[in-house]
């Protein structure tokens, strides 16, 4: 996770608009839909291509390890542990770390409340770690950086979910969080998803994200996601935004591949676009059920770089439990 300087200016934002727009969509969009009756032929078609969609979503976000899927994901008990190793043509970007992620569920109750832990606590406590932007998110890898506590997943609704979560990560600090996400399809292979977030560490200050996904496939081996996230904190300089599309292709069962374009930036900085990158990555089951390797090539235009072409590589190697 990338270091982030305090603002020169003494004054900080207040946030309470953000709040306000979270609770306001919240109460509009989270409402039951009202019912329409029995359910006809073409209401049955449309569940199933729905259902077909959410299939494929779902796999290839377990399959390439994607924070979106410890949300969704009914396991009791997650661990991944990624040794990455990234190189890159941008001076003081290249790094070596290993990286930890993983819950487990309270069976006495009723699964509903996870003991989580991630060795990036500041991506998993914004929900910047499921926009998967790995060539803009580097940074050196510490104790201060690791996270545990508790996330509780309150009753929800077909089309959203309400997580309310809290614990410690080095410092120590203590954080709270809240997490919203709603669902909605929009035609019958494509649909969008918003991540609300709002999270209070004790030395950072308060903060809200939200992290928007639009999904498509037409059919079960291809999936096309644009995702936009934005995030702002008292601590940041300004708006951290980036912006990503996204193709993935499964080859085969323990074969898949994705391309990835994006652009990332935050707006009170003298640039305030940061980085523009593209990668190819091929994704490998091999061995065992739980052991993944990881290639990624790509391209890289940063600020540090004053916007040069420069190479980049991850080899990644994955432990999944």
């Amino acid at each position: 996770m990338r270091q982030r300087a305090h603002s020169s200016n003494p004054g900080r934002a207040p946030l309470a608009p953000f709040a306000g727009i979270l609770l306001l969509f919240a109460t509009s969009v989270g409402a039951d839909e009202p019912e329409t009756g029995n359910s006809t032929w073409y209401d049955t078609a449309q569940g199933r291509i729905a259902q077909s969609l959410d299939d494929s979503v779902t796999w290839f976000d377990e399959f390439f390890g994607d924070p979106r899927y410890e949300v969704e994901g009914e396991a009791e008990a997650s661990l991944r542990i990624t040794f990455d190793n990234f190189y890159s043509g941008v001076d003081g970007q290249s790094e070596y770390k290993v990286k930890a992620r993983g819950y487990v569920s309270l069976p006495k109750f009723e699964n509903r409340v996870r003991l989580v832990y991630s060795s990036d606590a500041d991506a998993a406590i914004s929900g910047e770690d499921a926009v998967e932007n790995e060539p803009v998110s580097r940074g050196t890898t510490d104790d201060r950086d690791r996270g545990l506590g508790l996330s509780w997943l309150l009753p929800d609704g077909d089309n959203h979910d309400l997580s309310l979560g809290g614990g410690i990560k080095g410092g120590p600090d203590f954080y709270t969080k809240l997490r919203y996400r709603y669902t909605r399809p929009i035609e019958q292979n494509s649909r969008v998803r918003l991540t609300s977030t709002i999270y209070w560490i004790t030395d950072d200050g308060a903060g809200f994200s939200n992290l928007l996904d639009y999904e498509f496939s037409r059919d079960k081996l291809t999936i096309w996601r644009y995702t936009l996230f934005g995030n702002y904190s008292e601590i940041s300089n300004g708006l951290e935004w980036s912006t990503q599309g996204t193709w993935l292709r499964r080859l085969s069962p323990r074969n898949a591949i994705s391309v990835r374009l994006g652009i990332s930036g935050e707006t009170d900085l003298d640039r305030s676009i940061k980085e523009y990158w593209t990668t190819f990555r091929f994704r490998r089951n091999f061995w065992r059920d739980w052991l993944f390797y990881e290639l990624e090539p790509g391209l890289s235009w940063h600020y540090k770089a004053d916007y040069d072409l420069e190479p980049t590589m991850a080899l990644r190697l994955e432990v999944h439990f």
